[in-house]
């Protein structure tokens, strides 16, 4: 006879039998499994074999990437294969060969390693950056219960949901425009200094975004076929929200588009490149600007995005019209079909972008989204 106790923690079920006067037990990620072993046991069969094999880390990251772009950008892409690798690598150090050997206690062992440790660069991670990483995990764990089935793996994944503490970021003001103009400039010059196709890359990302406020996947995805010059507006298809927009171009960004402009197909930021050499560009030209560390240290792309946020909640422009002019959410304004209803409104917005800043008023208290 054999026997099944649950275990706690989401660790899975344990199956007890004797061979003669030898016990015996082993471990299994659901109660289904539990009971076909049981059943083998019973049968006459110790332990029955399994029809498939464990596949490695890098088979299953591959494919759970290969679907993911399908709908979410290249950004979005890389950065889950960096956050993955990571998760992949403290796997294996800990004896997990294949990501069907995951259960829920692992993945508590590896929030706990990930907030106790430094990162690469000898520093401690802060609480966002940890955030993020469980987030990819817990994602890509949900796509793994399915697929174990749909591609025919081993063992079910015995992973629950894990509760994380939540994670408040603490609030500090926004960059105001001056302060992104003066970091611009330091890229500006750091690209006559030391010209190149990162340095070229990264000073376009900032004047588009200065005039836009939109994300840096957005803008890395942009070709010069999405952006119409003469009717003054940019086709948004890649989106992180999944949901395309339309966004008015200025008068300011568009003097400097025409003096870029290539062919139709290229991108608007040249040779196409990963993040990291535009963030760490980022940080230099922020730094060289004297900013306050605290407003783009943590996410330097994004202060600028910020900064625009800030900019137009200053002057007055509704939470829903900017919400659609930057893509954060549908809204209530959002619900349109078509974002040429709101034009008019969105052209004003973005003219609104070249107003003066009230320095000492919209200083105070102004923290933007």
């Amino acid at each position: 006879m054999a026997s099944i106790d649950k275990l706690g923690e989401g660790r899975g079920y344990k199956v007890r039998w004797r061979e003669g006067k030898r016990a015996r037990s082993k471990t299994v990620a659901t109660f289904a499994e539990a009971r076909t072993l049981r059943a083998g046991i019973e049968g006459g069969e110790a332990e029955p074999s399994r029809t498939a094999k464990a596949p490695p880390w890098e088979v299953v990251i591959v494919a759970y990437l290969g679907e993911l772009a399908v709908s979410a950008g290249a950004v979005t892409v890389e950065t889950r294969a960096i956050q993955l690798a990571r998760f992949a690598r403290w796997a294996e150090a800990e004896g997990l060969t294949s990501p069907c050997e995951l259960r829920t206690a692992s993945i508590a062992a590896f929030h706990a390693w990930l907030s106790s440790t430094p990162s690469a660069r000898g520093r401690p991670r802060t609480a966002s950056t940890v955030k993020a990483a469980m987030q990819a995990v817990e994602l890509f764990t949900l796509w793994l219960v399915g697929a174990a089935v749909d591609f025919g793996w081993s063992t079910p994944i015995g992973v629950r949901r894990l509760r994380l503490p939540r994670v408040v970021a603490p609030m500090v003001r926004a960059a105001q425009l001056p302060e992104v103009e003066a970091m611009i400039a330091a890229l500006g010059a750091r690209r006559i200094a030391a010209p190149g196709p990162a340095a070229q890359a990264a000073y376009r990302l900032a004047v588009v975004q200065r005039w836009t406020g939109a994300r840096i996947g957005e803008v890395i995805a942009a070709t010069w076929g999405d952006m119409d010059l003469t009717a003054g507006d940019w086709r948004i298809s890649t989106s992180k929200t999944g949901h395309g927009r339309m966004v008015p171009l200025s008068a300011e960004l568009r003097a400097s588009l025409a003096t870029w402009r290539a062919d139709p197909a290229s991108p608007i930021l040249g040779e196409v490149i990963t993040t990291s050499p535009l963030i760490r560009r980022f940080l230099q030209a922020w730094a060289e600007s004297d900013a306050a560390p605290e407003i783009y240290t943590q996410r330097p792309t994004h202060a600028i995005r910020r900064a625009v946020r800030s900019h137009l909640a200053a002057h007055g422009v509704a939470d829903e019209l900017a919400n659609v002019l930057l893509g954060h959410g549908r809204g209530v304004v959002g619900r349109y079909e078509d974002t040429r209803s709101l034009w008019p409104r969105l052209v004003a917005a973005v003219e609104l972008l070249g107003a003066p800043v009230s320095w000492a008023v919209s200083r105070e208290g102004t923290t933007g989204r």
